[in-house]
């Protein structure tokens, strides 16, 4: 009985990780939709991060907070932000859920 459990696991196991990977193609009109979502929230974040543009590089420099390698969680809240607002686009301007 428990061969039996350790022939099928490996196999359920591959089955399950396959049907994880069948990523959900894009249509080219979703594929355009999304460029244009990503091209609009970039521009909103341009609008509000005004000072961004002109502000000097500090990394490296003393008593900065910019240029420590080991802190892998800089950004993240701004990549997750602009990620949100891109998938908030693409459900209010999808033509299917209206």
């Amino acid at each position: 009985m428990r061969s039996r459990h350790v022939l099928i696991l490996p196999r359920l196991v591959v089955l399950l990780s396959l049907g994880a990977c069948a990523a959900h193609a894009l249509s080219p009109a979703d594929l355009d939709r999304q460029a244009d979502c990503r091209a609009q929230v970039d521009r909103q974040y341009e609008k509000q991060n005004r000072y961004l543009l002109s502000e000097q590089d500090q990394t490296g420099t003393p008593y900065s907070s910019h240029g420590f390698p080991g802190d892998t969680t800089s950004g993240l809240g701004d990549l997750y932000r602009r990620d949100r607002n891109i998938d908030d686009c693409m459900r209010s301007t999808d033509p299917v859920a209206r």
